[in-house]
């Protein structure tokens, strides 16, 4: 079965070589997919139909539209904190302080989405948030979840909530102004939100003096693969449309129609899109409802699902003869990912890693909180001035993995020598004695002070130079690295192995350091000196809050993806890790937003239910054109509650669509020969009778 964007890749290339569209060429057409990723494995395709020499189309994602029509630059998560804070501030008449806007940082960034969501599917704020006052449902607030009743009742320290009522309803009140003054804010600074830009596009493309670049540039504006549309898609959308340019083409195969078994929300999406928008050449999806073998694998340990998909990737590597380009792993749950490049088989050719990675969980993160709490907890001799640190602080730093893979020899005489010696506080000169005869290392200097520049981390600016210091060593380790990954051969089996962990650990560190770039410029303008105990709590909780984006060649070698970056992309062979109902889809839905279930679904805002419809959507198309599938989910007693996609979905696609081969399998893990596994309670095998 071919992919989706094959088919649309055939379409087009056979209608414009034989000419059937009044002597329109490839040239005069613009191709708008939902992502860039999509865009690339596109033109791929077209590359490998095309029997004579064309020139390629012009391809761009939804969102590099908006910002090619925009003189704005898409701010930072960080810079949009910042700017909401100062509106919120000067709303309350508040003088600008760290603690508050540490206490506001939860909140903030649930304001945020929400504004996004709030311009992307432009809502009428002003009606929107004058209903606000209206809704006395809101005053109660029995919707909101634990989490969310903590993160208020933080930020505006109090605890009851008869307290939680009365407060949160005056947030309510002052949303229209802020939201206003927020969006003033950015303008002003040149910056925006990708629904700010959205809005604003929308707005123009009402205008009959706006010039859009596609309108004039292009004969024909084709819209690739979009399925759930936000409010400012659509309206983009018809206006292509009524300026008879516009040509669509959504990947709904004949499985989507069946209603009774699909979500509703799929299936009245599905009649909607495919009634407002038409396909200009016949575009056939295909008519069977095939589905692929699938195997699910249950075990009751994270590594164990790990350890199963290594094996499966081996069993694959194997039998394709070490070509892996059409398989990927997909992680509903991105917290696995360093786990599982600890026991990806070292010799693959390539893997490519494309998804947002949370910061907080990082091998970096917790280097940078053992960093923090070993310079905060500094002891100080009286008479001597002499410093010293905590034995456990300085075991953790050089146990952990940025450091002692760039100063092994160095961790290893420390960690013997202070066991041997039973520290529990070890001074700059002990570590110095531990470490005599061994070639001086720069990072090791620095990290802990030993040229004593300073002698003491006091003040925040100290403490951001001594952190931007480790960081800028540890880059320009990676960078002499990636030179002699250039230099050797490609025989050398843990190369690529190697080369992914310094291209995610180099992205993790240039990230981290443009953050607290952006934190250390905003501080500048606060009153007085800030604590440093303050200012390091607050760096803390803020980038537990934020992803890394980790991008790889898209078009090589094994893919390893979150699941929406899976979106329009078809593979022969796909292994999903973590595949529990925790995960996919979630059991958190919506839980960040301030705005009540019921407003939501007043305003077509997303609930949790277009949440579920989506990854029902992405989960189904994603298998649906693939050969084989694994499912390896935890079935640990503590989370069996999330069972519920394997015990009924599952036998469900069975009965419903024709499904080769279907099994679940019980696992464990054997010394020998990797994995071993039981059938266990359905095995379904095709014959004739079935």
């Amino acid at each position: 079965m071919h992919s989706f964007l094959y088919n649309v890749a055939k379409t087009y290339y056979e209608n414009i070589v034989n000419n059937n569209d009044n002597d329109i060429r490839f040239s005069d057409i613009a191709f708008i997919f939902p992502n860039k990723r999509s865009g690339l494995f596109f033109k791929k395709e077209l590359k490998n139909i095309a029997t004579q020499n064309i020139f390629l189309p012009q391809i761009f994602d939804i969102n590099s539209i908006v910002l090619k029509n925009s003189n704005k630059v898409i701010a930072s998560d960080i810079e949009l904190l910042l700017t909401l804070y100062e509106a919120y501030s000067e709303i309350k008449g508040e003088e600008n302080k760290i603690e508050e806007l540490h206490k506001f940082t939860n909140l903030g960034f649930s304001l945020i989405k929400d504004f996004d969501e709030i311009d992307k599917y432009l809502i009428d704020t002003d009606i929107f948030f004058k209903n606000i006052e209206d809704l006395q449902d809101l005053k109660k607030v029995d919707y909101l979840s634990e989490e969310q009743k903590k993160a208020i009742k933080n930020f505006f320290n109090f605890d009851t909530d008869k307290e939680i009522n009365k407060n949160y309803f005056s947030l309510w009140k002052i949303l229209n102004e802020l939201y206003n003054n927020y969006k003033n804010r950015l303008r002003v600074a040149g910056k925006a939100y990708y629904g700010m830009l959205f809005r604003d596009y929308v707005e123009n493309l009402k205008s009959p003096i706006f010039n859009d670049t596609l309108l004039s540039e292009y004969k024909r504006v084709v819209f690739v693969g979009f399925n759930f549309l936000t409010k400012s898609e659509e309206e983009i959308f018809k206006f292509f449309n009524n300026n008879k340019i516009g040509d669509y083409y959504f990947d709904y195969p004949e499985i989507y129609k069946q209603q009774d078994f699909f979500n509703t929300t799929i299936t009245i999406n599905y009649d909607k899109n495919t009634k407002l928008f038409k396909s200009r050449y016949h575009f056939d999806q295909e008519s069977d409802t095939r589905c692929p073998s699938i195997d699910v694998y249950n075990t009751s340990t994270q590594s164990g699902q790990i350890h199963i998909a290594n094996q499966l990737l081996s069993n694959i590597e194997q039998e394709n003869e070490s070509d892996l380009s059409d398989t990927a792993v997909l992680l509903p749950n991105e917290g696995i990912l360093t786990s599982l490049l600890e026991y990806i088989p070292i010799d693959l050719k390539r893997l490519n890693i494309t998804m947002g990675y949370p910061l907080d969980i990082s091998i970096l993160s917790g280097l940078i909180n053992d960093i923090t709490s070993m310079q905060l907890n500094v002891r100080e001799d009286e008479k001597t001035k002499e410093i010293s640190y905590n034995y456990k602080e300085v075991m953790s730093i050089i146990s952990n993995q940025y450091i002692k893979q760039n100063a092994t020899d160095i961790c290893n005489r420390l960690t013997s020598g202070i066991l041997r010696n039973n520290y529990i506080w070890i001074t700059k000169n002990n570590i110095k004695e531990l470490t005599k005869g061994l070639a001086e290392n720069s990072l090791i200097t620095k990290l802990f002070l030993l040229d004593n520049e300073p002698e003491k981390i006091c003040s925040t600016k100290e403490f951001t130079d001594y952190i931007h210091n480790i960081i800028d060593i540890l880059l320009s380790l990676y960078e002499e690295f990636e030179e002699n990954v250039d230099e050797k051969s490609d025989t050398v089996s843990d190369v690529t192995a190697h080369s992914q962990y310094e291209n995610i650990d180099s992205n993790f560190l240039t990230q981290y350091q443009m953050y607290l770039n952006q934190l250390n410029d905003y501080i500048k303008d606060f009153e007085g000196e800030i604590d440093l105990k303050t200012f390091c709590s607050f760096l803390s909780h803020l980038t537990s809050n934020l992803k890394v984006q980790l991008y790889g060649e898209p078009l090589k070698g094994l893919q390893i993806m979150g699941m929406l970056e899976s979106r329009l992309i078809d593979f022969k062979n796909m292994i999903i890790i973590g595949f529990n109902d925790e995960n996919l889809p979630g059991i958190t839905t919506s839980s960040s937003s301030i705005i009540p279930y019921i407003l939501r679904k007043a305003y077509n805002l997303p609930t949790f239910e277009q949440h579920n419809a989506i990854y029902a959507y992405n989960f189904f198309r994603t298998i649906y054109r693939a050969d084989k599938v694994s499912c390896i989910y935890n079935s640990e007693a503590a989370i069996s509650q999330y069972y519920y996609i394997f015990k009924y979905i599952i036998p469900q696609i069975y009965n419903k669509f024709e499904l080769r081969h279907f099994s679940e399998k019980t696992t464990t893990i054997t010394n020998t020969t990797g994995i071993s596994t039981e059938d266990n309670n359905i095995t379904i095998k095709k014959n004739e009778d079935i």
